[in-house]
């Protein structure tokens, strides 16, 4: 059995390799649109924020600063592997709940309006409110990952006025999830969204042709087909082509 000291650091491996949007990929949390009371108490209980999960110890989404920085937040993580951010926690991990106005300012359909004023595609945002748990209560706003190959900016947030103004992303900007925190796309995360993408269309290109073949069919088929296209473009590009030619034929 390994020791605390060995665990740390091998849980901390991933963040070296891949310090970028890549990283998310081995952050364990499974983001569901299905908020049960089991996801909820595990997701109070973590203690610890990463790519997918940010606590907030308030959100006022009438507030003009809450209102920027939480749709910089939500826009990151849908780009990145979705994620949760939870209200009523500090950023000392301590579950101090939120108050009822302050509750009553999570409106979903407020924050899918106030998201539209920044982007032009659409996101899967929830909201739940009905949250009570050892005598407080809390806000949980579910991000699930875009189906879009990115978000970008479509208008500048900020807010206050000066010398306190402060502009917190701004028009044609890509944000991602880094670790715990919400910032600018780098190359290496263009690198990896890009390819990404990429392989998301030739997977969703392979289920279609696969469908609309008389080969064999199958789920078993499809992922070893997938495996080929990873493994080896070239072959997988001659199987589609011999696949057109058996339809055609």
């Amino acid at each position: 059995m390994p020791n605390d000291g060995f665990r740390r650091r091998r849980d901390f491996i991933p963040r070296i390799l891949f310090p970028m949007a890549e990283s998310a990929q081995f952050d364990p949390i499974e983001v569901t649109a299905e908020l049960t009371n089991e996801i909820v108490r595990h997701l109070i209980g973590l203690k610890r924020e990463s790519a997918k999960l940010d606590y907030k110890a308030s959100l006022d989404l009438a507030e003009s600063r809450d209102k920027v920085e939480c749709c910089k937040d939500i826009v990151a993580m849908a780009n990145t592997a979705g994620g949760y951010l939870v209200v009523g926690v500090t950023n000392k991990f301590e579950t101090v709940g939120i108050a009822e106005n302050v509750l009553a300012s999570l409106d979903e359909a407020k924050l899918r309006q106030q998201l539209r004023s920044y982007t032009a595609v659409p996101i899967d945002v929830f909201v739940n409110r009905a949250i009570e748990l050892e005598g407080n209560k809390f806000g949980i706003i579910t991000v699930l990952p875009t189906r879009h190959p990115l978000i970008v900016f479509e208008a500048n947030g900020e807010y206050g006025k000066n010398p306190d103004h402060k502009i917190v992303f701004r028009r044609g900007e890509v944000f991602v999830r880094h670790g715990s925190s919400s910032s600018v796309w780098t190359q290496a995360d263009v690198t990896y969204l890009y390819r990404r993408a990429l392989d998301r269309d030739r997977a969703a290109f392979t289920r279609e042709a696969l469908a609309n073949s008389s080969a064999e069919s199958g789920d078993g088929l499809v992922d070893k087909t997938e495996q080929l296209l990873r493994d080896d473009p070239t072959k997988f590009a001659t199987a589609i082509r011999q696949m057109i030619r058996r339809q055609n034929g």
